[in-house]
């Protein structure tokens, strides 16, 4: 088990994080909202509720250079899919940069985290953003969303094992495929897809190989964690192969040379991996 793995699970951290949450709630008590600034004049509220606001109290540590990035690469009337939505941290970001003309949709399987971020966007008066409680996959139906004992909804994830234990937080949810989704909807591409689905990478672009294969200009960003991968059956390298099989580069952000990297070595330790076929569109999101 890799080093960062062993501190996610360890008992120190559990620690850390319920100290974490216990100072969060004391610190935000009289409920009111929080301001989430990515950038200079690029801002927006959110209630203190979810474990993703207690870590945002952590400033610059949490992906910050993630939606700065993000914030760059966006621009008016783009289409985007928002995969593991969570409290919309990135679909209130997208809203912001692609402005009334653009299209963002956006994925929460859990009912109450879905009802924070049904919540969070009427906050800021974003009307732009469609959202659906579901879940997305590579089948269709229901499964089991997870979170193991002593981890937050932000770590919830999609059971393929049914081996859930007893004080796991667990519920039923809908899961569709996005390829089906965009049919549905008749979405011919799209241009940017950010997915935080906890392991479940690989299930989901399987689902969205057609989508994927009608966006040429598509960019991907997700979280590529090994851990969470093989509960999920599959590895980190299983969903690069997938994406290089579509025709994607797969890159890295490296903080030491302000540039992205093709490295392979920088790739597997990466939290955070982008794709894309046209890297001139990642340089868009330098300097």
């Amino acid at each position: 088990m890799a080093l960062t793995s062993k501190l996610r699970h360890s008992k120190l951290t559990h620690v850390a994080r319920s100290g974490l949450r216990w100072v969060h709630r004391l610190r935000h008590r009289d409920g009111e909202p929080l301001t989430c600034e990515v950038a200079r004049g690029l801002s927006f509220r959110i209630h203190p509720k979810g474990e993703l606001t207690e870590f945002l109290a952590l400033g610059p540590l949490f992906e910050r250079t993630e939606m700065k990035l993000v914030a760059k690469l966006l621009k008016p009337r783009m289409k985007v899919v928002d995969a593991g939505a969570n409290i919309g941290l990135y679909s209130l970001l997208a809203a912001k940069c692609v402005g009334a003309d653009g299209q963002i949709w956006a994925f929460e399987p859990s009912q109450t985290t879905f009802k924070f971020f049904v919540d969070n966007l009427a906050l800021n008066g974003v009307s732009t953003v469609e959202t659906h409680r579901l879940a997305l996959s590579d089948v269709k139906g229901e499964l089991t969303l997870r979170a193991e004992q002593g981890f937050g909804d932000l770590y919830r994830h999609l059971d393929y094992s049914g081996n859930a234990s007893e004080g796991d937080a667990v519920e039923s949810v809908a899961v569709v495929t996005l390829d089906d989704f965009a049919s549905s909807e008749k979405i011919d591409q799209i241009d940017f897809l950010k997915i935080d689905v906890e392991g479940g990478e690989l299930c989901l672009l399987k689902g969205a190989k057609q989508l994927l294969s009608r966006s040429p200009n598509v960019v991907v960003m997700f979280e590529s964690e090994e851990d969470w991968c093989q509960r999920s059956g599959c590895t980190a390298e299983d969903t690069f192969d997938l994406l290089r099989s579509l025709g994607f580069g797969l890159y890295s952000w490296s903080k030491r040379s302000e540039n992205w990297s093709t490295d392979s070595r920088e790739l597997s330790k990466s939290r955070t991996v982008w794709a894309a076929r046209r890297p001139e569109l990642l340089q868009a999101a330098v300097g």
